[in-house]
């Protein structure tokens, strides 16, 4: 009687660039699931690293039986995942990064959750850091004040949700939705997530299971980030013609507000009263928020700092777009790490 192999249940579409440092831990979580491992497609998609990221995926060909590594000469994530949608040989396919961590049983439990009603299906976003400074980023991130209340981040209830994180999608679907837009640098997840809900898709959000991903470890790296997501934000909900949220235009009149007054003050000195109002304020919320992270109080300092970074960036971002529209990634602008 022959017997024919079973084909993969879901293809893994892991997007790399220099993920030296982080990226044998996320193999290592997709070695450890409850599932058989042949149910996994898994597809390093490396954008030209110059570090040892690919040969620390090549090392895990042994443990995984349907391990690809595969060059993206586009080198932005978004071309990274649509190589892999084109390669992908399973119904489902998981949109990850090459610093995330897998609980043991994502898989197991996202397969059972993802019906044909639900285009896309996901668990907790939880920011991780692996040294002081990455873990107090990843502190200011966890809170209200980092993450603005995102459901995918914040939200303890199970159901339909606005946007999914490290999301598991039916491929056929993504392929009809036209993929991700290798147009954009920074949040071709959330484009993607509107533009399936315009289709009438739902999404899905368990935070029953939690998905772990390292931040940044450096402030200036932060900064860099933020200010990326905030300018293409703009673009992408021009392109959707939705209309953007509270959480992503707060930074933008926060930065405006605060430079307005800094400007004034050098006509009119007692504007710089406003300005220093405005700075006390976000202190006094941000250690509101630093004294529910159990961290030390020598860190508050740094805390604050990491807060004032993620708000300035992304704010300032957010007003460059505006000020100065943008049509399409450059390579230019890909960081070390996607």
């Amino acid at each position: 009687m022959n017997s024919t192999p079973a084909l993969p249940k879901v293809s893994l579409l892991i997007a790399v660039r220099n993920e030296g440092k982080h990226l044998a831990r996320t193999l290592e979580s997709v070695c450890a699931q409850d599932c058989p491992l042949h149910w996994l497609d898994v597809l390093v998609l490396d954008g030209n690293s110059s570090d040892d990221t690919v040969a620390i995926a090549e090392g895990f060909a042994t443990r995984l039986p349907h391990l690809r590594v595969v060059n993206n000469p586009g080198l932005l994530s978004a071309a990274a995942w649509n190589l892999g949608l084109g390669l992908a040989t399973a119904p489902l396919v998981s949109i990850l990064s090459g610093h995330a961590l897998l609980p043991v049983d994502y898989f197991s439990f996202l397969l059972k959750e993802a019906t044909p009603a639900r285009a896309g299906v996901g668990a907790k976003a939880v920011p991780h850091g692996d040294d002081e400074r990455s873990a107090l980023i990843a502190s200011a991130f966890s809170g209200l004040l980092g993450n603005g209340g995102a459901s995918f981040m914040a939200s303890n209830r199970s159901g339909p949700v606005e946007s999914i994180a490290f999301g598991c999608y039916w491929r056929h679907i993504l392929q009809k939705a036209g993929g991700f837009d290798e147009r954009i640098v920074r949040g071709q997840d959330w484009d993607l997530n509107l533009r399936l809900r315009a289709q009438g898709y739902e999404l899905w959000y368990f935070p029953q299971r939690e998905i772990q991903y390292f931040t940044r470890s450096n402030f200036r790296a932060l900064w860099q980030r933020q200010y990326l997501a905030g300018k293409w934000k703009r673009y992408i909900h021009e392109k959707s013609r939705k209309p953007f949220l509270k959480r992503h235009l707060l930074p933008a009149f926060f930065v405006a507000g605060l430079g307005t007054s800094v400007l004034a003050a050098l006509a009119w000195p007692p504007a710089g009263f406003i300005a220093a109002c405005i700075v006390l304020t976000h202190q006094a919320v941000s250690m509101w928020q630093f004294q529910k992270t159990g961290l030390p109080w020598r860190l508050a300092p740094s805390f604050w700092w990491a807060v004032w970074l993620i708000h300035t960036g992304y704010g300032a971002g957010m007003i460059t777009g505006f000020a100065v529209p943008i049509r399409q990634a450059s390579k230019n602008s890909v960081s070390t790490r996607q």
